[in-house]
This record gives structure tokens, sequence and C-alpha cells, in this order.
């Protein structure tokens, strides 16, 4: 089914469950309100029918709207955006089953001026959840076959919820943090002048006597610097540098953000990285907090940060968190676990 429609059925299903309510609900007015003609019994037959199987396309629109909910690829805005839609659909689609059972179950020929003002409600409430379904595809691009391509950097990890980084390391000393071993420390932007400065490497390498090996085959654990290997997949994304949050990532790596989680390397750069690098450019974060540890090969980090900025003309002034979790593998750090939520 997806190889005839892609992604899914829900953008075809919706004409037939906004646009029959709606006329249904013209329909009922004139038939009911309008000039003595023959024709007006058979507009209220014809506005009952119409609102039948409009229910019907409420049901199978919400069920294939819910598989996309969680199906599509999106970015964080979008994301926003398709909540919204949801938000308005559900309750929505609920009133406007409610009267139609009202409607088959009254027996009336004309419809009673209460159950009018009512449906004309919910039709308001449908145009308004239309309007958001028409800004997710066209404001957004969700569903849609052909992306544009991806030439900058960024993403705040926002789900329409309020995640962002200070991350400020760079690429190429991202580099030296993963194969070098040099010591590091990265550090927070500059409120005054935005300036950063930026670590020569993310780990540093701690000394061990024999006695610290396990029957002489176990790899030396080496004291991480996890802020700075943060700082560096954030300047990595931000830069469009799918090299470097490659070699950050473990194959495994397990991603949640905003519900919505990708469980492989490869799912993750195939799809939602894409929007990520599409993102940041238009953002300015900053560091509220930081909480790094270490047990043996693995490593963790939690920080606190505000971003600010515009994307596709709107304005973002949010507070969000990160929480990272790395593990030592040979000489090198991968990140096995990243968790980006609202504060």
């Amino acid at each position: 089914m997806t190889s005839l429609i892609e992604p899914n059925l829900h953008p075809v299903l919706v004409h037939f469950a906004y646009a029959l309510p709606v006329t249904a609900t013209a329909a009922y007015w004139l038939g009911t309100f309008g000039p003595e003609r023959d024709w007006k019994p058979g507009l209220l037959k014809a506005a009952d029918w119409m609102l039948a199987f409009g229910a019907l396309a409420i049901i199978v629109t919400i069920a294939a709207g819910f598989q996309a909910y969680y199906t599509v690829g999106h970015d964080g805005p979008s994301h926003a955006a398709m909540t919204t839609h949801r938000n308005w659909a559900v309750p929505t689609g609920l009133a406007m089953l409610a009267l139609v059972l009202w409607r088959w179950k009254s027996g009336r020929i004309n419809p009673k001026t209460l159950f009018l003002i009512l449906l004309t409600v919910a039709a308001l409430a449908l145009t308004v959840t239309a309007w958001w379904g028409g800004r997710i595809v066209y404001g957004y691009g969700l569903g849609v076959k052909s992306l544009p391509e991806i030439t900058g950097g960024g993403h705040d990890h926002d789900h329409g919820e309020d995640k962002s980084h200070d991350h400020t390391a760079q690429p190429d000393q991202a580099d030296k943090a993963l194969n070098r071993g040099e010591g590091a420390k990265a550090h927070e932007h500059d409120n005054a002048d935005e300036k950063t400065d930026v670590a020569a490497g993310a780990r540093e390498e701690k000394a061990h006597d024999d006695n610290a090996h396990d029957h002489g085959d176990a790899h030396n654990v080496e004291t991480l610097d996890a802020g700075a290997i943060s700082n560096a997949f954030y300047a990595a994304l931000k830069a469009g540098d799918e090299a470097t949050v490659a070699r950050l990532l473990a194959d495994d790596v397990l991603i949640i953000e905003g519900g919505h989680a990708q469980t492989t390397k490869a799912a993750y750069m195939s799809g939602h990285m894409k929007s990520d690098m599409a993102f940041l450019p238009n953002m300015e974060s900053k560091t509220l907090s930081r909480e790094t540890g270490q047990a043996g090969d693995r490593a963790w980090v939690v920080t606190h940060s505000r971003t600010i900025g515009n994307y596709r003309g709107q304005e973002y002034n949010r507070m969000g968190r990160e929480f990272m979790l790395l593990r030592q593998k040979g000489h090198d750090w991968k990140i096995e676990l990243i968790e980006w939520a609202d504060r």
C-alpha cells in the first residue's frame, strides 16, 4: 500500500472527512430556513446521508491520522504543528459523531435549531483542524516525497517542546577528542560577545598500574569530559558534518525526542538528522547548567539550556534538557543514548 499511496492514506481521507460534514451543514441550513420549494425535503435527506458518510470518513481519517502521527518523519517545529492538529481533530471528530447520532435518533424531518447551531460550531472547529493539516503539509513539508536539499546544519532538538543545547565544540576538535586522547574542557557561550572557547579534545587519559587490568585483556578505562562530547555532537549537527556525527554515535544508539525514538544510527542519519541539521543555524543557545559523571567505561552528561531564534517564521524562546549516555569502546567513546525533553 505504501508503494501506491505514500506515506499513508490520511491525506486522501481528510478531504471526505471535511467536505461531507461541512456541505451537510450548509444543506441543513438551506433546507430548513430557505424559501419554500419542492426540493427542500430532498435536500434535507441528502444532508442526512452526507453527514452519515462524513461520520464514517471521520472515523477512518482519525485512525489514519494517528498512524501518520507516529510514523511520518518530522522535525521539532512540525511536531508541534502535528500535535496541535491532533488536539483539534480528536474532540472535533467526537463531537461530530455525537451530532450524527442525535440527528439519526431524532427521526425529525426538519432539524432542531439547537442541532444546527452545534453542527455549525463543529463544522467551524473542523475547518480549524483542516487548516492545521494544511499547514503541516504546505508549511512544514511533512509527508511529501521530495524534500529540499540540506546544505546547512542545526536543530535545537525541539519537537514543539523546550529542548535546546549550548554545545560549542567544533567538528575538527571532535576528531581530536575521539582519536588523539588529548585533555579537554569545553567552555560555555560568552554572553557578552557570543564567542566560544573550544576544547582541544574530549578525553584525558588516566594512567593505570598493572593491577588496574583485568587478567591482562581489558582495555584501559580513560577519564572522559562528557560535556565536550556533547558539545562536539551539537557542533557537528550545526555544521552539517555527517562524518563526525557518524563517528560519535554507536551503531545501536537510542535517540528519544518528543515521544518518538530512533533505535539505530542508520535510522537517525537517514531521517531525523536532516531535520536537525536544518534547524540549528537559526538558533542561539545558552547553557544554563550541566552535570557530568563517570563510572568505569560509562559516562553521562545532563545539560539544561535555553534556545532563542526564528525558524520558518516562528519565534522560539524555549528551555530544554539533554541527557546523554556514553560508553568507551576500545580507545573511542561512543554515544549510546540521547534524550531530548521539555524541562
